[in-house]
């Protein structure tokens, strides 16, 4: 029944995001200035469990229930298409992560693009160190 309660309690919190005066009924384009608002509201409130460049690091990841994501080497429980990680942002993830609704719509648009960024950025890197490897 709990797990029940916290569904609808999900749900709830996504119908109010997106049925909300004044909802956005498409995801922004990419732009720096958006990149740049994401990247600042990530450091202030992503960064302590995911780290810097997003590998799960973070100072608090010692102290977490379950350890926080590396978006480079790991799936993304709701999809990595930027609206999907907005969800997420947005609704958080049952006891692993809390929601963000305390950001705006567009810290939270902003957040989901960086996202995915550091997620390029590291796979990225792992190809050319895994590339470095193999010479």
């Amino acid at each position: 029944m709990n797990r029940l309660h916290r569904f609808i309690g999900a749900a709830v919190v996504v119908a109010a995001v997106l049925f909300a005066p004044g909802a956005r009924a498409e995801k922004p384009k990419l732009n720096p200035a958006l990149v740049s608002e994401g990247r600042i509201a990530y450091q202030a409130h992503c960064a302590d469990c995911h780290g810097q460049g997003g590998r799960g690091d973070g100072a608090a990841c010692e102290a977490l229930q379950a350890r926080a994501r590396n978006f480079a080497l790991e799936t993304f429980s709701k999809g990595r298409k930027p609206a999907e990680v907005f969800e997420t942002v947005t609704v958080g993830m049952d006891k692993v992560m809390p929601s963000f609704t305390e950001l705006t719509e567009e810290q939270r648009w902003g957040v989901s693009y960086y996202v995915l960024i550091l997620r390029a950025s590291g796979r990225n890197e792992r190809a050319a160190m895994a590339a470095a490897r193999s010479e």
